[in-house]
């Protein structure tokens, strides 16, 4: 997970940029593993997430995170370029192509098939968090963080976007559901849309 950038800044460039929760593994428990394995004990930022998943869709390389790709004066010369810099290699060219293959079947027909786009092949995963609830500091039953994060096509140098909603709330036209189910579905729902929408502005420029 250290590998992947969780639990350490990514040095966007960001003043009071998050380097999320991950624990030392001497503090760990006999829980943690089967419990970090569904994203509890664990805390991460969506440029973490994101710059993650972009090393999946990079070939198993984790890319430094950039805001500016150029900066240009008043008349519109390019005055600096920043190049894309590789951090390191997390996972073989293998382990990130056989990623992509299970990423693209849980958009094919799993559950981000909102994130599918027609003629193109997009790979993604959809997630759910819990909150502390700080009454009882317990997890909480209420629908948590919801996120999707993906990327298209899934193939090197694709682009990787992701998205959060936190506490969502299903629309009031939304069919009558079970509580916790629909606020899930309705924030899942959002969340692929806008990386829907996103992604397709990317293709058409």
């Amino acid at each position: 997970m250290k590998a992947f950038g969780f639990g350490a800044v990514t040095g966007v460039g960001l003043a009071g940029e998050s380097r999320g929760l991950l624990r030392d593994p001497q503090r760990w428990s006999a829980l943690s593993l089967p419990t970090m394995s569904i994203g509890q004990e664990i805390s991460v930022t969506a440029l973490q997430l994101a710059s993650a998943f972009g090393a999946i869709a990079n070939g198993g390389t984790l890319m430094q995170p950039r805001l500016v790709r150029s900066t240009f004066d008043a008349e519109g010369r390019e005055l600096r370029h920043f190049e894309p810099k590789a951090v390191r290699q997390v996972i073989s060219p293998d382990t990130a192509r056989t990623l992509s293959g299970l990423l693209v079947r849980v958009v094919d027909g799993g559950t981000g098939r909102f994130a599918a786009i027609p003629g193109y092949s997009v790979a993604g995963k959809t997630g759910t968090a819990q909150k502390l609830d700080p009454a009882t500091r317990r997890y909480s039953h209420a629908p948590g963080v919801l996120s999707f994060v993906g990327f298209a096509p899934p193939t090197i140098h694709a682009s990787s976007s992701s998205s959060c909603s936190t506490s969502p709330r299903p629309s009031a036209g939304a069919a009558r559901r079970p509580r916790r189910s629909s606020a899930r579905s309705a924030g899942r729902f959002s969340a692929i849309s806008r990386f829907r929408r996103a992604t397709r502005r990317r293709f058409r420029s």
